[in-house]
C-alpha cells in the first residue's frame, strides 16, 4: 500500500478531535513543556495534556508502523505531582523533533488549534504503509502500530489514564 493510500485510511476528522479535546481543557496560562523527564506538573493540571500526548503518540505509532508507549507517572515527585513520557517504538525517549510537535500540541489554545496541529504532523508524518495494512492490534498482539500505557500507583494514575 502506498503512503498516500495509507493516510487515506487513517484521514482525521477534524470535529471528532475538537469534540474529544473539549473534553479536557487546558487552562489559559498552562504553558507545559515537554523535557527530557517529559510533561511534568500538579496533576490536576495534566488532564489536557495526556490526552494530547495520546494524540501524538498515536500520530507517531502511525508514522513509523509500530508500538509507542506513554507512561504516566512521576516517581521523584511529590504526590501531588504527575507526569507522562513518551516512548519510542525503540523503548527509549522521544525522538527530539516530536518532543518539539508535543510541546506544540499541548500548548495549543484552543479545541481546534489542537485539530490542525495534529493535521500538520499528520500531513508531515504520514502513516507507514504497513500501517494501514496492519489489522487493529489485540492486546497482546506483536507487530504493527499501537499505543501502549503504563501508569505509577499516584491517585491521579487512572484519571489521567482515562484521558
Amino acid at each position: 500500500m502506498s503512503a498516500t493510500a495509507a493516510a487515506a485510511a487513517f484521514a482525521m476528522d477534524a470535529a471528532t478531535i475538537e469534540a474529544a479535546s473539549a473534553k479536557h481543557p487546558k487552562q489559559a496560562t498552562f504553558r507545559p513543556s515537554y523535557g527530557t523527564a517529559g510533561f511534568r506538573c500538579e496533576a490536576s493540571l495534566l488532564d489536557s495534556t495526556v490526552f494530547r500526548c495520546g494524540l501524538l503518540i498515536a500520530a507517531r505509532a502511525l508514522a513509523t508502523g509500530a508500538a509507542c508507549g506513554v507512561m504516566i507517572t512521576a516517581s521523584h515527585n511529590v504526590d501531588s505531582d504527575n507526569g507522562v513520557k513518551l516512548v519510542d517504538p525503540s523503548g527509549e525517549m522521544l525522538e527530539p523533533a516530536w518532543e518539539d510537535l508535543a510541546t506544540r500540541l499541548a500548548q495549543a489554545a484552543t479545541d481546534s488549534e489542537v485539530a490542525s496541529e495534529l493535521s500538520a504532523i499528520l500531513a508531515a508524518h504520514p502513516p507507514a504503509p504497513e500501517a494501514a495494512a496492519a489489522p487493529a492490534a489485540a492486546p497482546g498482539a506483536k507487530g504493527g502500530p499501537r499505543v501502549i500505557v503504563g501508569r505509577d500507583t499516584r491517585d491521579s494514575g487512572p484519571r489521567l489514564t482515562a484521558a
